[in-house]
């Protein structure tokens, strides 16, 4: 072995004996600011501390907080205590800022599948829902939901766990208020809905209770409608094939796929997005499914393929969804 070998080997193994010990003292630290959250005088620098180094061993950090008995109840105390400061909207950036460290533990939490499974079995999402009906552009209440909707990205990172979660979520304000904030926000905060809801539409029971009422079709292709113009306006191709593959989605359901193809927004078809879908192959291959299966369907409907049954209940789901459009006067 040469010499160059051996010192390459040498160093690999020294590299790896620091960042062994590195782990070790950090996690010491850890476990000892996380005692320091159950006193009050030292609750704000032990936070600080904990969201500072969070990234360098999430998994631990998560586990510690669950180890503990009073971690969590301390968190949740945190966010309660700001819940006063929403509506009318009173909030320091101290006091945001708090809350904002506070949230962004529980989504180390929620990055686990031990987390995501408490989460889900206790409604903790009661204590992060309030900070998502918030209006006010700007500010710590942006910031305050950019961080509550990281809670609930992070709960649907395990597609092996995403229908429990979903089943647990649609039990909840969350997909309404991501559609609401879906159309009232900035592009950070649009994209991260659009995530939310397209991981929901990907599992059997997030289609199944997004297409069970017209009202629920008109006001999800309203939604994404309104990203589409967006997009239109500031190109953001990330934003777009998040919007497309929630269109995906709703056309695999017989409910809304009639809706979808008569409201599908004409800028998908005229040429507008070209040079978008050209430059990126997984935007292409979303628009060109999206294309097709629309158009399918309407020549299937042309050449009286479907079912006399399925049509009447497609064709009377359009119509009643298009009557929700013109009463909300969207």
């Amino acid at each position: 072995m040469s010499i160059s070998s051996t010192s390459n080997i040498n160093t690999e193994e020294l590299k790896a004996k620091l960042i062994e010990e590195f782990k070790t003292k950090l996690t010491e630290k850890m476990k000892a600011k996380i005692l320091e959250l159950s006193e009050p005088e030292l609750r704000f620098d032990a936070i600080t501390y904990l969201v500072k180094y969070r990234d360098e061993d999430p998994e631990q950090l998560a586990s510690l907080i669950l180890g503990s008995d009073e971690a969590l109840p301390v968190l949740l105390a945190e966010l309660i205590s700001t819940f006063r400061f929403i509506e009318p909207p009173t909030i320091t950036l101290d006091r945001g800022m708090k809350a904002c460290q506070a949230l962004s533990l529980l989504q180390t939490v929620t990055s686990t599948k031990e987390g995501i499974a408490l989460f889900a079995r206790c409604d903790c999402m009661t204590f992060v829902l309030p900070f998502m009906y918030s209006i006010e552009r700007g500010g710590p209440l942006e910031h305050l939901r950019t961080a509550a909707l990281g809670v609930v990205g992070s709960m649907l990172r395990y597609d092996t766990l995403n229908e429990l979660v979903v089943k647990y979520l649609v039990t909840t304000p969350v997909i309404p208020l991501c559609l609401h904030m879906m159309t009232q926000n900035g592009p950070v905060i649009m994209t991260l809905t659009v995530f939310i809801v397209q991981k929901i539409l990907l599992t059997r029971i997030g289609l199944e209770h997004c297409c069970m009422l017209p009202e629920r079709i008109a006001h999800m292709v309203n939604s994404l409608n309104m990203v589409i113009q967006f997009v239109a306006v500031e190109p953001n191709p990330r934003l777009l094939r998040t919007a497309l593959r929630c269109y995906g989605c709703l056309s695999h359901s017989h409910h809304a796929l009639p809706v979808l193809k008569h409201l599908l927004p004409h800028t998908l078809k005229d040429g507008t997005f070209d040079e978008l879908i050209e430059a990126n192959k997984a935007i292409e291959d979303e628009w060109r499914h999206l294309i097709g299966v629309t158009g399918i369907h309407d020549m299937l409907i042309l050449n009286g393929h479907f079912n006399r049954e399925l049509t009447c209940e497609e064709m009377l789901s359009r119509e009643m969804a298009l009557a929700v459009l013109q009463l909300g006067g969207m």
